[in-house]
This record gives C-alpha cells, structure tokens and sequence, in this order.
C-alpha cells in the first residue's frame, strides 16, 4: 500500500511540474512578445524623429543630457510638433516652411547659445 501512495505522490508531483512549466512558458511568451513591443514602439519613435536627420536622434539626446544648462528646453524639430489636417496641403507647406521643420526654436539667446554648441 506504501507503494501506491508513493506513486500517486510521484504522480501528482509530476503533474503540477508539468502544469508549472505550461505556464512558465506561457509567462515567456507573454514577455517575448512584450519586449517586441517595446522595440516596435521604439524604432516607431526614433523613424518619427529620424525623418528630420541622420543626427536628430543624436541632438535630441545630448539636448536631453545637458538640459541642466537651459534655462527652458529647446522645441525639438519644428516639424515634430505640425500635423497636416489635408495631405493636399504637404507639399505647399513644406515649400513654404523650408527648413524650418527641421530647425529647434529657443526661448532665449542664452539657451540659443547652448544649442548652437550642440548643434556644432
């Protein structure tokens, strides 16, 4: 009788491994597919900031890590911050504004002063 209490044991114990491994690897999956989120949303931002130069990522992150010696953030790209409600219009405003979308405002000429230092 011992024998048989010691199999269903090991039975049992067998089965909620197998029940525990199910759902670790279901944990796995729900990561994995998290994390490949994560990096669609990612390359998501960096191709929206990308289309205003190969540097704009590279700019903006060093505006971000020197933000102590601004006394107010610059306006990253222009164009970033325009959202065309007609498409009819794209080409009329991208002639018109230039290179404006691609150029950051300041609030004043000593935060000018420390972008140009970026941008150089």
């Amino acid at each position: 009788m011992n024998i048989l209490i010691l199999k269903q044991l090991f039975n049992d114990k067998q089965q909620n491994l197998f029940d525990e491994q199910a759902l670790l690897k279901q944990h796995e999956d729900s990561l994995r597919k998290r994390r490949g989120h994560i990096q669609q949303l990612k390359a998501v931002k960096q191709d929206r900031v990308t289309i205003y130069g190969c540097y704009t990522l590279a700019i903006l992150k060093e505006i971000e890590k020197q933000a102590y010696r601004f006394k107010q953030i610059p306006i990253e790209p222009v164009g970033k911050h325009t959202c065309l409600i007609d498409i009819k219009w794209a080409i009329a405003v991208e002639q018109g504004l230039g290179n404006l979308l691609t150029g950051y405002l300041s609030s004043s000429r000593e935060d000018e002063r420390v972008l140009l230092e970026i941008l150089s």
